[in-house]
């Protein structure tokens, strides 16, 4: 097929202030042949009012009304009525330059490859900066997705350069067949927080082919409401949880050896985040209540086991100093020192 199908599906929650530029962003893709699905994620603003205008409009525009589930749900929802050959995701808040789709398409057919992944352009302020691919110009095989492509999906071994792939589905294209033959649907952000490197996990198993290209062609803004971005009182259990699941699921795929160091990689970034969002947050949760948050991920045993386990050696300077401390147990030096750094970013 010359030109077959793409579906895009933009799940929606209370984006009205983005969502006609993202929506409009879509319509005018040099790609025509596609069908837009905009899933109302029971929005209390006027995103769904702004879904049904262009409903009314476009005939290849879409829409469900659903009460709020997250993003994951909303998603699926989407996937269950798509007919496009191939499947993309924007989210409401973003938006996509006019070749995002042909550069996507290209990609795949190209190749002939059962998934294509792109660089994004991430917002930093008020401008974006590219941030491509760094397996771009790569196309691997069956074997090389297990061995090379899953481990860089897990994290990063050396901080002090780029060894590790960033998964979205919004930077990507599938193939539909595959995702509803493997019956492969989003979990829920709430159970595991990020659905995103699980849907990419479960399809890369039946993927024999996947290709990367060199455009940045996804603008992707940067939320202060995001879930990266606010303050999370049991992040922590949350992070253990989704941590473990993924050493269950890396197993299984007989990948432990190549995958552990680089899945404890990520998980004790995301350790360090959150005792330096213990001090930036202070005055909302109070000094002592952060203190004390502090220390019970020192004494974690989940997190003791880990940096057992974890080769540390190749983090930056910064890094390496707090995982000393909370190896330390060091409370009070953790909240000093991710104070100060907080206040000297701003």
């Amino acid at each position: 097929m010359v030109n077959p199908l793409v579906s895009i599906i933009v799940p929606v929650y209370n984006v009205s202030i983005y969502l006609e530029k993202c929506i409009d962003s879509i319509l005018n893709q040099i790609y025509q042949n596609i069908e837009v699905i905009l899933v109302d994620d029971g929005s209390k603003d006027k995103s769904g009012l702004i879904c049904d205008t262009y409903r009314e409009r476009f005939k290849n525009v879409k829409v469900i009304h659903k009460v709020n589930a997250g993003l994951g749900m909303a998603r699926n929802s989407g996937l269950e009525i798509a007919t496009g050959e191939y499947v993309t995701f924007v989210d409401g808040d973003d938006f996509i330059a006019v070749d995002h789709i042909s550069q996507l398409v290209n990609g795949i057919l190209n190749k002939n490859a059962d998934v294509c992944y792109c660089g994004y352009m991430k917002q930093i302020g008020e401008s974006f900066k590219e941030q491509k691919n760094p397996l771009s110009g790569y196309t691997l095989n069956k074997n090389e997705i297990f061995n090379f492509f899953i481990p860089r999906m897990c994290g990063k071994l050396d901080y002090r350069k780029i060894d590790e792939v960033q998964m979205s589905v919004c930077m990507a294209l599938y193939q539909r067949n595959i995702i509803s033959k493997e019956n492969i649907s989003f979990h829920s952000e709430r159970e595991l927080i990020s659905e995103d490197f699980i849907f990419n996990l479960d399809y890369l198993q039946f993927a024999n082919t996947i290709t990367m290209i060199n455009s940045c062609t996804y603008y992707y803004r940067d939320n202060a409401n995001s879930l990266t971005k606010v303050y999370i009182p049991n992040r922590l259990d949350k992070q253990i949880f989704f941590t473990k699941y993924v050493i269950d699921r890396i197993k299984k795929l007989g990948l432990y050896d190549e995958c552990i160091q680089r899945i404890y990689s990520t998980f004790f970034q995301w350790v360090r985040n959150i005792v330096k969002r213990e001090a930036r947050f202070y005055k909302q949760i109070g000094f002592f209540n952060s203190l004390r948050n502090i220390k019970s991920v020192c004494h974690n045993e989940f997190v003791i086991k880990g940096l057992e386990i974890y080769d540390d050696s190749n983090l930056t300077k910064n890094a390496a100093l707090l995982n000393m401390l909370i190896r330390k147990k060091k409370c009070f030096l953790i909240w000093i020192v991710s104070y100060i750094k907080d206040i000297t970013k701003k």
